[in-house]
């Protein structure tokens, strides 16, 4: 059953806020508020979580940050990814990050730390990602209690193609890395496409969303090495 479009309302766009009328997006923007602190209310039923197919939009700027925002193909917002933090050093750090639905209300909170060399994203109450150690980029994402439910592994060595699999190996979904640039010299913003091939259940469809920026970073962080 298609879900209906959110209400109108002020919603992220890129780099600002812009009116969506309830159908369509308008041409009135104002900027984005600097959002700093957790938020205080919970998303009762964000339908971010029942999307097969969502689009991380992240701005291109000359130092490199965690707040994305997130639609679906159409374009309908869907949520944003907002870091935490009272100084800007700490919210380009990322060390904690809110996956917040269209309204700004939490659906889960992010932390990420360093375990015995390799880096851990801790989402809580649902499981943890992993980047595990082989010739091929890798993420683990399990329950708190470490049991395996899905990887996403780069599809070759250099790809910028990352396949999501089932705890049995079998692929259930894709994530494909796109940059849209803003003319001939200048990069204006980098895409993660999610596309699904079957509905997924929490906590798996919470950690497939929450992997998805550092699945960037990890091309990023590979097409600076090529």
């Amino acid at each position: 059953m298609t879900q209906p479009p959110p209400a109108a309302g002020w919603y992220p766009n890129g780099t600002v806020l812009r009116w969506w009328d309830g159908f369509r997006w308008t041409e009135h923007t104002q900027p984005l508020p600097v959002r700093t602190t957790a938020t205080q209310r919970v998303s009762p039923d964000p339908r971010l979580l029942d999307e097969r197919s969502v689009v991380f939009r992240h701005k291109a700027e000359l130092v490199d940050h965690h707040e994305w925002t997130i639609t679906d193909r159409q374009g309908v917002p869907l949520g944003a990814l907002v870091p935490i933090g009272a100084r800007a050093l700490e919210r380009l750090a990322g060390g904690t990050v809110e996956l917040r639905d269209e309204q700004d209300a939490l659906i889960h909170t992010l932390t990420e730390d360093v375990v015995r060399f390799k880096t851990v994203t801790r989402i809580a109450g649902l499981g943890r990602i992993t980047l595990g150690w082989s010739a091929r980029t890798k993420f683990t994402l399990s329950t708190e209690d470490d049991r395996i439910l899905g990887t996403i592994e780069c599809a070759e060595k250099w790809s910028k193609r990352f396949l999501i699999r089932d705890p049995e190996d079998r692929q259930i979904g894709r994530i494909d890395y796109e940059v849209v640039p803003l003319n001939r010299h200048v990069i204006d913003r980098y895409e993660m496409w999610v596309h699904l091939d079957q509905p997924l259940t929490q906590p798996l469809a919470g950690l497939v969303l929450a992997a998805t920026p550092r699945v960037y970073r990890d091309i990023r962080r590979r097409s600076m090495l090529s």
